[in-house]
């Protein structure tokens, strides 16, 4: 059983507190007497404290609202007043305002909330103020909600009449407002509503005397979002503003109070100028288009240029009020589709000289897209049409490649597929010596480096009606090599157009050849100086010029095989090195191979000349200097140890320790000392 620790400080004698109280003997010793009673007392009054603070506990969580109700004339306090709270439909109070105070207790927080304030005997007008009650878990919330201004109320009466007959205008409806907060669902509850007499003519509305209320009628009859009639005169302050009639301050208006309106009059609009528009739409070949329909929105009417055969051109007089967007849409002629496309016209005034010009903006065309033109009455503009490949629904759904490197392909229907436009293909690289033949366009001198693709044969075959495409290899694919799958342009056979999807490729790379197997034997040391046991390595250039390095001292290179490949981790220490009849000592840690990731990227190796000029892309690696055969993969890392070459007579060597596993699991340790070539 856990204890709760709320409960816990109380004394032990609680537990018996709770079940009753020590009995007194009368006849006995009255000092013992006293003391039993003093302690009954107490034991009383701790049940009763643990029995409030457990009700306290067991309450739900509540919200007590006060305020101060006044008067919103005199700003003092009501002396008798009601309230009442609801929530939506549900009452959950109503309480008695006295001296203008209000308190309410028990209301639920996180709650939308109305509350009314009025009188029995009518002397307050009733006013809704909307609240909302604070979030709470438990316990009980204080807010203050400050003063609430309450009114008498006024009974107003008030008069619409027509300018040119006399006679009252009836069938408005003029409504306001004075709640109080942010309305929410019951907004309509407390809105004030006008009615109109037909004995005095007169619209009549109880409003709250000192509460300013703002009156609004709709005088939109024909629902064009403009107000039909205007104001011609009037007694108090009111105006128009679209569709609506306003009347400020209606609470206060005087017994004769008076508003005279008229019909709103016609305005005629002013006849725009015209300009004659002549578009001549030509295709690639210069000739013109005629099927191409040119139109422009004029007010609600879409109206259309006619085609003049004779002169090939799109003819239409339209409207001019300083600019005009004609639209041409997408239409097919000849079997060839051509795009939609825009043509604007904006009049412009030089601020310098004052003369106009017209400015033209065309878009979705082949031809100027901006140019000026003089401001006159009748002008050609000439188009030349962009011609758009035809569309197709076929769409690409899915694709899969098999444990045998198969390419599997889904269409949404069926799609004629010619096996020259599926692709297999990797990337390698080639090097070409300047003295490799006298046609190719390598100069002596220079090595290229070239990275090129390469074609592997496929074959292809067809399923489920032509929906289902497998492309396999013809031969072995390389391994540790990524490839990738593409396959060009496909057309449905429902339309025959020839669409490229672009989602029809896949690229992945084979695994790793588990035949290679990685001997730390393998492993070179070299300082790229283009030097090795004292010989030049390469004596010119493809140029035949001499190979211009000379023997020195450089920083020496781990040169680890493609085979580490194969491991997942490998760890070299570096102890010490000899240099020229001396040892050092010197730790360095290299990671080469980590989670099966080697630590650094790929080269290629060249063996060539210091004197000759290398030719590659900016992302092709290479690494040159060292005795290395040209076009072999490798991984260098730096040893940070800078030594010449080992040779006969001079002893340079550096020692280390290693650590590996391969991926099948295989485990190497062991030292090694390599001479530096």
């Amino acid at each position: 059983m856990k204890l709760n620790h709320k409960y816990a400080v109380l004394p032990l004698a609680i537990s018996f507190a709770l079940t009753g109280c020590i009995e007194v003997d009368d006849d006995s010793n009255r000092e013992v007497a006293a003391a039993l009673q003093a302690q009954n007392e107490l034991l009383q009054q701790q049940n009763d404290l643990l029995n409030e603070q457990i009700d306290n506990d067991n309450q739900e969580a509540s919200v007590t609202v006060r305020a101060l109700v006044i008067d919103a004339n005199s700003e003092m306090p009501v002396t008798s007043a009601m309230a009442k709270v609801l929530r939506g439909d549900d009452v959950l109070a109503e309480v008695e305002i006295v001296d203008g105070v209000l308190e309410i207790e028990s209301l639920p927080p996180s709650s939308d909330l109305v509350i009314e304030v009025y009188s029995i005997d009518n002397s307050l007008m009733t006013r809704a103020f909307f609240l909302s009650t604070m979030s709470l878990e438990e316990g009980t919330a204080y807010r203050d909600i400050g003063l609430l201004e309450v009114s008498e109320p006024v009974d107003i009466a008030f008069s619409v009449t027509d300018s040119l007959t006399g006679e009252p205008i009836s069938g408005l409806s003029f409504s306001g407002s004075s709640f109080s907060g942010y309305s929410i669902s019951e907004y309509y509850d407390y809105i004030h509503t006008s009615s109109f007499n037909d004995d005095t003519g007169m619209y009549e509305i109880t409003l709250p005397r000192h509460l300013n209320v703002e009156l609004t009628a709709s005088i939109d009859f024909d629902s064009d979002g403009i107000g039909d009639l205007v104001i011609d005169s009037s007694s108090f302050y009111s105006y128009t503003s679209g569709s609506l009639l306003h009347i400020r301050s209606a609470n206060r208006l005087e017994a004769d109070a008076t508003l005279v309106l008229s019909e709103r009059p016609e305005v005629e609009e002013p006849e725009l100028p015209e300009k004659s528009i002549s578009l001549l739409l030509l295709d690639g070949n210069g000739d013109p288009l005629e099927d191409a329909i040119f139109n422009f929105e004029d007010g609600d009417e879409v109206v259309n240029f006619e085609y003049d055969a004779e002169n090939g051109t799109h003819n239409l007089v339209v409207p001019f009020d300083g600019g005009i967007r004609i639209e041409m849409a997408s239409f097919v002629q000849d079997e060839v589709t051509y795009s939609s496309g825009v043509v604007s016209i904006y009049s412009r005034t030089n601020s310098r000289t004052g003369e106009t010009s017209l400015e033209v903006s065309a878009s979705g065309f082949s031809s100027n897209s901006y140019f000026e033109l003089p401001d006159v009455e009748e002008f050609t503009i000439v188009l030349e049409a962009r011609d758009v490949p035809p569309s197709s629904d076929l769409e690409f759904v899915t694709d899969f490649l098999k444990t045998d490197f198969s390419y599997e392909v889904y269409y949404s229907e069926p799609v004629m597929l010619d096996e020259a436009e599926v692709a297999l293909t990797y990337n390698t690289y080639t090097v070409t010596p300047g003295n490799a033949s006298n046609t190719d366009a390598i100069p002596s001198g220079t090595t290229q480096i070239d990275r090129v693709e390469v074609s592997v044969d496929v074959s292809v075959t067809s399923e489920l009606g032509d929906i289902k495409f497998t492309v396999s290899p013809d031969e072995e694919l390389l391994a540790n090599t990524q490839y990738n799958y593409e396959i060009g342009s496909v057309s449905a056979l429902s339309d025959g157009i020839e669409v490229d999807l672009n989602s029809d490729e896949l690229t992945f790379t084979t695994p790793e050849d588990e035949t290679v197997v990685f001997d730390i034997n393998d492993v070179i040391v070299d300082n790229e100086n283009f030097y090795s046991n004292g010989g030049i390595i390469v004596s010119e250039n493809t140029a035949g010029e001499p190979n211009t390095a000379f023997e020195r001292d450089d920083t020496a290179l781990f040169i680890f095989p493609a085979s580490i490949e194969s491991l997942e981790y490998l760890t070299i220490r570096m102890f010490e090195y000899f240099e020229d009849g001396a040892t050092r000592t010197f730790s360095r840690t290299i990671e080469v191979v980590s989670d099966g990731n080697v630590r650094t990227s790929s080269r290629i190796a060249l063996k060539s000349a210091l004197n000759e000029n290398i030719s590659r892309e900016y992302y092709i690696n290479y690494i040159r200097g060292t005795v290395l055969e040209t076009g072999k993969l490798v991984y260098p890392f730096s040893t940070s140890v800078y030594i010449g070459d080992n040779t006969a007579t001079d002893v340079n060597t550096i020692s280390f320790t290693y650590e590996y596993l391969t991926k099948d699991g295989e485990p190497g340790v062991g030292t090694l000392t390599l001479p530096v070539q």
